[in-house]
């Protein structure tokens, strides 16, 4: 490898480095400092749309990576490598798709559960927004985990003090797990 070869392979290796660092930051701000939880069709506009992005940047590490492949004269390790991390980006890319895609076919008839010994929680990463959650049994027995605005929390943590006994009627797209309408209901209802 002469020094010019060595000097590109560097700087495109940099560069794939930088990629991969920027979109980790990128995933970072999507998914840890999302402070706008909105429910039904816009929710599932939102979940989509921090997919989309993070799907576009990983084409485009694959796509920089492979002009740079192209571009030079590079041993067969160095494109070993390249062409490892453009199948990485591309499965990555197809996972986080996979699941907005699947829900398109829920959005006129989302899934319902009625969950029982229903539980809230919230947490909070650094000085990050806070994220608030419902849980529960569903109707078929499986635990169930869901994301909560903060009206959605306040309100059921308040009705769960005067009835512990509660449950919640969720509706929700399945894969995603975007939560459409949840509605808190007294052990008789």
């Amino acid at each position: 490898m002469t020094g010019k070869q060595l000097q590109k392979a560097i700087f495109g290796g940099l560069g794939v480095l930088l990629g991969f660092v920027w979109l980790g930051c990128f995933a970072v701000i999507f998914l840890g400092g999302n402070t706008g939880f909105v429910q039904g069709i816009p929710g599932f506009a939102q979940e989509a749309a921090w997919r989309v992005a993070v799907a576009a940047a990983l084409a485009a590490a694959v796509f920089s990576g492979g002009r740079v492949l192209l571009a030079g004269e590079y041993a067969w390790e160095m494109k070993a490598a390249f062409l490892a991390a453009g199948a990485i980006c591309i499965l990555l890319a197809f996972f986080l798709l996979r699941e907005p895609v699947m829900d398109i076919s829920y959005l006129d008839s989302p899934r319902e559960t009625r969950l029982e010994q229903v539980s809230f929680g919230s947490s909070q990463l650094g000085d990050g927004s806070v994220r608030y959650y419902l849980e529960g049994r569903g109707t078929e027995g499986d635990h169930l985990f869901f994301r909560l605005g903060r009206g959605e929390y306040d309100e059921g943590c308040g009705l769960r003090q005067e009835n512990p006994d509660m449950s919640a009627r969720v509706v929700y797209l399945p894969h995603t797990d975007v939560v459409m309408t949840v509605e808190f209901l007294s052990e008789a209802e």
